[in-house]
């Protein structure tokens, strides 16, 4: 685009450049002005929309250039904007390789800046504008939502990067002697130097550095492989020694110290929340069998608050892609099952390929796999939580008594299928009275 722009530069000199001035006559007004290349501009001037600014031009303090402006490479553009608002580079402006824009200025919203811009101190974009890589902008630059950085920029100190504006892959962020304030999305290979401060919504991508003594508010996200450097702070008073590891999704609370080497487990991370039946041991238990150690759940079904009918259970946990049910019954046993299949009441079994549905004993802490027929869940109106053909746990049902027959669909710890052992073993007893029963989606 830039060849272009200039071929259509030089070519004004040639077509009707009565002047001799480097600007075919005819362009030479408020709207579709030339500004030739090498041409002094004075301040305060209005370049208006659609203007062409040639190569080597420099363009005076407080002028505006208008909508669709292209500036050629080389061309400096001096001085503060004015204070009066107006854009001095407008929206959709294409500025050209190699510009040089100086301190103050702020650039409208959806304008292209080539590669290799050099910009100066205090620049403020408006939402949307696309730096091209290999640019570098000074201190005290603040991003607009929705910026984006192109690939092996640099930013310099006191940078702000508002939320939604996004840092390519390779950007440098120098250090700041005052934190800037740096958001978005930080994507890989970003380096961020000493002392800036990242703010709660950022997104920290795979492979970002961080530099010393960076400050990272309570909600940002840091992503696994992320290298953090010491001194680096997460949260209030949250530290990160040298060496700790960041999963993917932790959210460090205020107040934590995680010490050099240790690996930062999550308190919020893998939480049946609403429920009463679960220990921290049982939770970690379930989610281990699930396969999603930071699984985190809801309660959806309580039947000593819900009751025990098919129209209580579905409506609370129907459409949802991922249950557990925990069963206590009165003879102590600790029981249930997991499916990710939908409860909503076909009337018929369901099964999926790879199966993935199970029933456990927390009693035992045993997980029975399904290993024969596809009865993994049978889904009825009138029925709560039941897996297996025959069943192999039948909570309860609208007028029955709730049983278990494993077995026919799920594997037995000890003794054979339907065997008196192997109920006792699961549930106390073919048939057993519910004591309390929960069923969590997952989040």
């Amino acid at each position: 685009m830039l060849l272009t722009i200039l071929s259509l530069v030089a070519s004004f000199a040639s077509a009707a450049d009565l002047d001799d001035d480097g600007c075919e006559d005819v362009y030479f007004d408020a709207n579709s002005a030339c500004v030739a290349a090498s041409a002094t501009i004075g301040s305060g001037v209005t370049v208006g929309a659609s203007a062409i600014v040639g190569e080597l031009a420099s363009v005076g303090a407080d002028t505006t250039l208008g909508s669709n402006a292209f500036v050629g490479a080389r061309t400096t553009v001096i001085g503060r904007a004015s204070l009066s608002g107006a854009r001095p580079i407008g929206a959709n402006t294409v500025l050209g390789r190699g510009v040089f824009i100086d301190a103050d200025h702020e650039i409208g919203a959806d304008n292209t800046i080539g590669r290799s811009v050099d910009v100066g101190e205090r620049l403020e974009t408006e939402a949307n504008v696309a730096i091209g890589y290999g640019s570098i902008l000074g201190d005290d630059v603040t991003l607009r939502s929705g910026a984006v950085v192109g690939n092996l920029s640099g930013l310099g100190a006191k940078t702000t990067v508002e939320t939604n504006a996004v840092l390519a892959r390779g950007v440098t962020v120098l250090d700041s002697i005052t934190a800037g304030s740096i958001g978005g999305i930080i994507g890989p290979n970003v380096s961020i130097g000493g002392d800036n401060a990242i703010d709660a919504t950022a997104r920290i991508r795979k492979d970002a550095t961080l530099g010393d003594d960076v400050i990272v508010l309570g909600g940002a996200r840091i992503a696994r492989g992320a290298t953090i450097g010491d001194g680096v702070t997460i949260g209030a008073n949250a530290r990160i020694g040298a060496g700790a590891q960041v999963t993917a999704t932790t959210l460090v609370p205020d107040g934590t110290v995680i010490a050099r080497g240790e690996l930062y487990d999550d308190p919020t991370a893998g939480i049946f929340s609403g429920g009463t039946l679960l220990s921290s041991s049982e939770m970690d238990e379930i989610n281990a069998w699930v396969g999603d150690p930071d699984a985190n759940w809801t309660l959806c079904f309580q039947g000593s608050s819900d009751g025990l009918t098919g129209s209580a259970f579905h409506s609370g946990c129907d459409n949802i892609a991922g249950t557990v049910t925990v069963v206590v019954a009165t003879n102590g046993k600790k029981f249930g099952g997991y499916t990710p299949l939908l409860w909503n009441h076909a009337g018929n079994y369901k099964t999926e390929s790879p199966r993935r549905s199970f029933l456990f004993s927390l009693t035992n802490s045993f997980k029975h796999v399904p290993y024969r027929y596809t009865h993994d869940i049978y889904a009825n109106s009138s029925y709560g939580p039941t897996w297996g053909g025959g069943h192999d746990l039948m909570v309860y049902r609208d007028g029955g008594a709730p049983y278990c027959n494993l077995g026919h669909n799920y594997q037995c710890r000890v003794g054979g299928a339907y065997s008196t052992e192997c109920e006792q073993d699961f549930c106390g007893g073919a048939n057993f009275t519910v004591s309390e029963v929960e069923v969590y989606g997952l989040d």
